[in-house]
């Protein structure tokens, strides 16, 4: 029996992102990228529970942002071989508008739900194209580019990703039970350039990198991906298969 990888994509992300990096991980195991339906975190985990009923072998989780939390979850309710976390979303991430001002919470990326609310209502008025050359200006040269617009470009996905967000954050993971004694690499991004995307002085992103820290490095095995910003899996993709690769042969 071989190791299934199972991928969790963060909110309102394509799973087309990960095209590259399933095949380049199908070459030592299968792969789920997997796009979920529900929004409220207790039936997303049942519905990939259920997913993953038909799985034989040993199983590595793999969680990009909201992802991260799901598979944290996942993994509480099925116990898998391993787990690879990317820039992984806290379930006490309602710090980030909680504890930062409003403006600096909004400046520095962290308020997912105007973001998502922003590119919904343009998107509904059939206006998403004129911003496709900024949503696209991180997948320059991704060969499923086309594949990532068709899905970016849908209300649906936005409509799911603010219900998803505004109903699992905060949460309670350890209803789900107790997180398993298993191996976890856990890659976060590198300060120095989420800060520069963002343009924030010295002082505002050293105040947002410290909170992020906290949220992002709760998990042991936590490891600074040099020169990646959030979309790990995009910028340093040779990182992110080497951290699968560790863990499906520490399992295999």
């Amino acid at each position: 029996m071989g190791i299934t990888v199972f991928i969790v994509p963060g909110l309102a992300l394509a799973p087309a992102e990960w095209w590259p990096l399933r095949d380049r991980i199908g070459e030592f195991a299968d792969v789920i990228v997997w796009e979920r339906q529900a929004t409220a975190i207790k039936a997303i985990v049942d519905e990939a529970v259920d997913r993953l009923k038909s799985v034989d072998g040993p199983i590595v989780l793999v969680g990009h942002s909201q992802g991260g939390l799901y598979v944290d979850a996942i993994a509480r309710v099925i116990t898998p071989s391993g787990m690879v976390l990317l820039d992984p979303v806290h379930p006490r991430n309602d710090r980030l508008w909680a504890e930062l001002p409003a403006k600096l919470f909004r400046n520095s990326g962290s308020d997912i739900g105007m973001r998502m609310r922003t590119a919904r209502f343009f998107t509904r008025l059939k206006l998403g194209g004129l911003f496709k050359s900024a949503l696209l200006k991180n997948y320059q040269g991704h060969p499923a580019v086309d594949s990532i617009w068709q899905y970016v470009n849908r209300v649906e996905v936005y409509d799911n990703a603010l219900a998803e967000y505004e109903r699992n954050i905060p949460c309670d993971l350890d209803e789900f039970g107790p997180f398993p004694d298993i191996h976890v690499v856990n890659l976060v991004h590198d300060p120095g350039v989420l800060i520069g995307q963002f343009r924030l002085s010295a002082e505002d992103g050293q105040r947002v990198e410290t909170l992020w820290s906290e949220l992002l490095r709760d998990h042991p095995g936590t490891e600074v991906v040099e020169g990646a910003g959030h979309l790990i899996h995009i910028d340093r993709p040779d990182a992110v298969l080497h951290a699968v690769k560790r863990v499906c042969d520490l399992v295999g």
